[in-house]
This record gives C-alpha cells, sequence and structure tokens, in this order.
C-alpha cells in the first residue's frame, strides 16, 4: 500500500469529517508523493498527513516526531525546494521559519504568509530581506510593531533608489 492509498482508506479512530478528503488536501498529498518520489525521508510526513485534518497540524505532529533532524538547516540550504520550505513555515521554532524566510526558493506566498508571524523577530528580519515582493513590504510597513515597519522602510528605500 503506497503512501496515497493509505489516505484513501479512513482511519478507524477518525470522525466522520475526517473520512472525506477534500480536493485541496488531496492536492498537497499529491504534491508531497511527487517530492517523495526522489526523496524518501519524506515518506513519514505524507503518513502524517493521512491521520490529521490539516497541513498545519500534520506539519507541526511530523515535526515534533523527528526532533534528530535539524530543520534550521534544512531551512537554510540554498538546494532546499520551495515545497519544503512551505512546511517549514509552519514550524514551531522561530529561527526555523526565519530561515525559510532567509531562503532564496522560498516563494512570495510563503513570505507573505511569513509577514503575519506572531513573532516580532521574524517580521524585523523579514524586512531586511531584499528580495521580498513588493506585497510582503506592503505589509510590513503596515507592521504593529515600530521597528518592523521602520526596518521595512529602510529596506523599501533601498530597492527603490
Amino acid at each position: 500500500m503506497n503512501a496515497l492509498s493509505a489516505c484513501a482508506t479512513p482511519n478507524a479512530s477518525s470522525n466522520a469529517r475526517h473520512n472525506v478528503l477534500d480536493l485541496p488536501r488531496v492536492q498537497d498529498l499529491l504534491q508531497l508523493a511527487q517530492i517523495a518520489h526522489h526523496d524518501e525521508s519524506i515518506r513519514p510526513l505524507i503518513m502524517t498527513l493521512c491521520a490529521v485534518p490539516t497541513m498545519k497540524e500534520a506539519t507541526a505532529m511530523y515535526f515534533e516526531s523527528t526532533s534528530e533532524i535539524d530543520w534550521e538547516k534544512v531551512a537554510e540550504d540554498p538546494t532546499t525546494g520551495w515545497q519544503i520550505l512551505e512546511l517549514l513555515a509552519n514550524h514551531n521554532s522561530p529561527s526555523v521559519r526565519a530561515a525559510v524566510a532567509d531562503n532564496i526558493n522560498t516563494t512570495q506566498n510563503t513570505l507573505l504568509r511569513l509577514a503575519y508571524d506572531s513573532n516580532a523577530d521574524l517580521r524585523y528580519q523579514l524586512a531586511e530581506n531584499h528580495n521580498i515582493g513588493r506585497e510582503v513590504l506592503e505589509v510590513l510597513l503596515q507592521d504593529e510593531n515600530p521597528y518592523v515597519r521602520v526596518r521595512a522602510e529602510l529596506t523599501h528605500r533601498r530597492t527603490t533608489h
């Protein structure tokens, strides 16, 4: 039984909400299956995703169960793909999320999500990144934290001149 066929089999302890796979979740699983075809180490993540209702819950469970992996180093690695970085953007550790924010392979969508992160230090670091798109910068220019706003303004000045 492969990872995706396991997802199609309802877990006996699941409630009815978990027994129905919604289309976005299936697409996420298919994307992960494609990654797993090239990287066997991600297969446990797919199995975790089958057992919980949301990607965020699944990634949190997976990261907690694989504490021996240095996720910050994975997030810093310039060869880490955007799909893995997107998952790591949900990590509990602000330093891992900050490494995701600095990685050149992180998509603007993920950077935008990180612009709303609860950790002000991460948002400040993101505001220093000259690779962020205009939309991300606009969010940071309106940040509740004055240090983040000032840093975003400095980045804005440097990137527009």
